[in-house]
């Protein structure tokens, strides 16, 4: 698909063709139209860097453009109608032009991509078969000097595989075993101070894990895969803490409350009240507290909104009470409620400031 726009350009009727599919359609076309196929234009241009410098019909193009010149508007939209040309504004022309333009950067880095992939490909596949056949090679010379030793042969230092030749050598047993199973360590570790018990709740967690992972709750979908969210569940390999019925784990020996499995939740300190007095002591008055997670005591959780609201309902300020709280005169009562100072003197209402020109 071709695009393009119509306009005058020095004085003759002109169609501007900007932009197509691929850099490519529009590079064959213009080939195939230039000077062979002249029925409908007489003359034609490519755009150069002066054109888009100077004229403003070519400015903002970065690829050549071309603008076919014809005698009249019935061979312009013969033109037009005989390649399939579409019109579009020549704002939306500009940005087909750089969609055009963009699409075939793309696939350019997408081609040196695969380029290069396929040379890294190729190159791995040189590396590994080399690696094959070196390591057949030593394979087969450490055979022969096996059997020279087992036939009572003296193997002379000259006769033995140098050790350059050995540097990436690994034998497949040697592959298949980890770190710690080649060390030893995995049958006795010397610097292990756990205890029994500790070895125990170890050997339970990897069992926990390995079934974990066999269930598919610690496959490559817990790091974000398709269907993450519907597929993923929690998993806890600890132990769920045991606690009797008031949150406490630490249970006094003797005492066998019920036990369940209960999360006690958290409590988090927000806020110490306290008053200090003339030597500098300092009193705590009051903590504020809240909880998060754990069971919740209903009957404790209404009993405290109850009286909260009851005190507030306490609470009341007349009009009176307001004015002398503002004079300083007044106190409040074990209500919430003002009282004013009964050798409180009378204070007249300032008259205020009169304006100027009033």
């Amino acid at each position: 698909m071709l695009y393009g726009y119509k306009t005058i350009d020095d004085g003759n009727i002109t169609t501007m063709v900007v932009a197509a599919s691929t850099i490519e359609e529009l590079t064959v076309w213009s080939n195939e139209t230039f000077d062979l196929d002249t029925e409908f234009y007489n003359d034609y241009h490519v755009s150069g860097i002066l054109d888009v410098m100077t004229k403003e019909d070519y400015k903002g193009y970065k690829h050549p453009i071309y603008a076919f010149y014809h005698r009249n508007d019935i061979d312009r939209e013969n033109f037009i109608k005989k390649h399939s040309i579409e019109i579009v504004p020549t704002a939306k022309a500009r940005d087909l032009h750089r969609d055009m333009l963009w699409d075939h950067e793309q696939e350019a880095k997408q081609e040196v991509k695969q380029t290069r992939k396929e040379l890294w490909d190729k190159r791995d596949k040189e590396i590994e078969e080399a690696y094959k056949v070196w390591r057949a090679d030593i394979e087969a010379r450490k055979e022969v000097l096996q059997k020279r030793k087992d036939a009572g042969v003296e193997i002379k230092p000259e006769d033995e595989i140098p050790e350059e030749d050995l540097i990436f050598y690994m034998p497949n047993e040697y592959d298949e075993k980890t770190l710690e199973e080649e060390l030893g360590l995995a049958a006795h570790d010397p610097w292990d101070r756990r205890s029994e018990e500790e070895l125990e709740q170890e050997r339970i967690w990897k069992e926990k894990l390995e079934k974990a992972k066999k269930d598919g709750k610690l496959s490559g979908e817990s790091f974000g895969g398709e269907n993450t969210h519907e597929k993923r569940k929690a998993v806890d390999l600890r132990e769920p803490k045991k606690v009797d019925s008031t949150g406490n784990a630490n249970t006094e020996a003797g005492v066998a409350p019920e036990q369940v499995d209960v999360d006690p939740g958290k409590v988090y300190v927000t806020k110490i009240n306290t008053t200090t007095d003339s030597n500098g002591n300092i009193t705590v008055t009051g903590i504020n507290a809240i909880k998060k997670g754990g069971e919740v005591n209903e009957e404790e959780r209404d009993r405290i909104i109850a009286e909260r609201q009851e005190a507030r309902s306490k609470l009341s300020l007349t009009p009176e009470a307001f004015a002398e709280a503002l004079r300083g005169t007044g106190r409040m009562d074990s209500t919430g409620g003002a009282v004013i100072a009964p050798d409180a003197p009378e204070v007249a209402p300032s008259p205020g400031k009169k304006r100027k020109g009033l």
